[in-house]
């Protein structure tokens, strides 16, 4: 008698927990579009790794594709995770350099090999301070 009530109810819970994680990644992938961001569409599940993997000679490649597509600034998916693409270096310099203490502890670039680690976007909030106030006297 206790299974007949129990088998209905998780397939509820289920469907209810399934359809809360489809509305939210649905969200997440049109987060670009609220912030007024053009950028590539987003695959389900993958964003736009299959686009990054496919391309017909490498991932910068396709980034450069983007870039020539959507402009300086525009957004991408790998996976749920919204990545904002910058190749404007006035842009960058007012963020790295002028408003730099508003972003700290950035997590390592996406497939990020070992002798790029030195890169003031991929550091750590320590070394980070001390390469931008290097920066500064420059």
């Amino acid at each position: 008698m206790i299974s007949l009530f129990i088998q209905p109810t998780l397939i509820f819970i289920f469907v209810v927990l399934l359809l809360i994680y489809l509305y939210k990644i649905n969200k997440i992938y049109h987060i670009f579009q609220q912030m007024g961001l053009s950028g590539p569409t987003p695959h389900f599940f993958v964003g736009n790794l299959i686009e990054l993997f496919t391309h017909n000679r490498h991932s910068a490649a396709c980034l450069a594709d983007w870039t020539k597509q959507y402009g300086k600034i525009y957004g991408y998916f790998i996976g749920h995770t919204p990545i904002i693409c910058v190749s404007d270096p006035d842009f960058l310099q007012e963020v790295f350099i002028t408003k730099f203490s508003h972003f700290h502890s950035r997590r390592p670039l996406p497939l990020q090999q070992h002798d790029l680690r030195h890169l003031l976007a991929s550091t750590g909030n320590h070394k980070c301070c001390s390469i931008s106030r290097i920066l500064k006297k420059a």
